[in-house]
């Protein structure tokens, strides 16, 4: 049943006709919006107002040979070899703005309290604005990316299990999945501790610290684990605890991969990756953030529009690997003395989302296959 809105028509009154029953009371919702503890808090780097550009140098390790036997003479020069530079720049502004009527407006409510709580909630919108762009930008962003590194994509190979209907056997099935996953990461740890050159973009020589990455969770499958499999066989986390990793999980929404050619929205199949709003033929204005399906119609650029792609299991992102560098955040109003009303505004400015090609950012995913017989067999 569709929710019936205020028309600003009182109810008349059931004794006397030309009298009208009156407003109770009016509550304006405060808590609209809660982020904390995201990813685009974790992953923020601050800027200055000066300048605009951050240099990150990456470089390898040297030669190593025999004692005496290398033809090398105290004059001989061995430099370096070639450093890697990467540029983040801040590149992006925003701005978001609010008008407060400080005479008429008042006349829609009750008393100053009610009035100054809706003030109250309508400029916080502002600061929740840029929250919810930042948290939604940073989410899509590593939810779709994938390095060029030789090791950038991790396929667990896994049973097929959407057929199965016996509940027993269906338990034991899922127990079989979340732990050859739970195996696949644990693997890929190991790895990482190792002196090896395939994790890194630039096919440097490195070794990695478990404690230092974050798993971040595709919640289509991170639930099956929790929920079915998770006291048989992940054991309270143990593949966390064991490499001391910490996680996050994201709607499934955010995980897929990025379109490579600029088209247009069907308002089904295509997300995006970048704010915009439109404006409907009623004079409207629509706001999308990323991770949004795209309307019918609306053309998107090269980059900036991605699917959904439900075979991604998780992420692994070093904690250094993503930067999102603020340069500023400001809060200006403007009052309007022939109006009565004050303009309230908040100006901000970020680099687009990057990762380093220094560090890993691994995606892993689900190869499903056809199980073999008695692959699973409930014991």
């Amino acid at each position: 049943m569709a929710v019936k809105l205020f028309d600003g028509k009182l109810n008349q009154n059931a004794v006397l006709g030309t009298l009208y029953n009156m407003i109770i009371s009016q509550e304006v919702f405060a808590d609209n919006i809660n982020l904390k503890g995201t990813l685009a808090e974790r992953f923020r780097t601050d800027g200055t107002l000066y300048g605009d550009t951050k240099l990150f140098i990456s470089t390898d390790i040297g030669y190593v040979y025999n004692f005496g036997g290398s033809g090398k003479s105290l004059l001989s020069k061995t430099h370096p070899k070639e450093p890697k530079t990467q540029a983040i720049t801040i590149d992006t502004f925003k701005q978001t703005a609010i008008t407060i009527d400080s005479v008429k407006l008042k006349q829609a409510f009750m008393s100053s309290d009610i009035y100054g709580a809706f003030i109250s909630v309508v400029t916080s919108w502002l600061r929740n604005s840029m929250a919810i762009l930042n948290t939604t930008l940073i989410n899509a962003y590593i939810g779709t990316t994938t390095t060029t590194a030789d090791r950038a994509e991790i396929e667990v190979e896994l049973p097929d299990v959407s057929s199965i209907t016996d509940i027993a056997e269906k338990r034991q099935a899922e127990s079989y999945v979340a732990e050859l996953i739970g195996a696949s990461i644990a693997n890929v740890m190991v790895e990482l501790k190792d002196v090896l050159r395939e994790f890194n973009d630039y096919n440097f020589l490195r070794t990695y610290q478990p404690e230092d990455f974050i798993l971040v969770w595709n919640k289509r499958w991170i639930n099956r684990i929790k929920h079915i499999s998770l006291p048989k066989i992940f054991h309270d986390y143990d593949v966390l605890k064991d490499h001391m990793l910490e996680s996050d999980i994201l709607n499934d929404r955010y995980f897929g991969t990025v379109v490579s050619d600029a088209g247009t929205g069907d308002g089904a199949t295509y997300r995006t990756l970048v704010d915009f709003y439109v404006t409907d033929n009623d004079g409207v204005q629509h706001q999308y953030f990323p991770g949004d399906i795209i309307p019918n119609g609306v053309t998107y650029k090269k980059g900036e529009a991605y699917t959904v792609d439900d075979t991604i299991i998780c992420k692994l992102v070093h904690k250094n690997s993503v930067k999102f560098m603020s340069a500023l955040v400001i809060e200006t109003e403007f009052y309007n003395p022939m109006d009565l009303d004050r303009n309230h505004y908040l100006t901000w400015g970020f680099s687009k989302p990057q990762y380093l090609a220094e560090y890993p950012l691994l995606t892993f995913k689900a190869d499903i296959e056809e199980p073999e017989e008695d692959e699973f067999l409930v014991v």
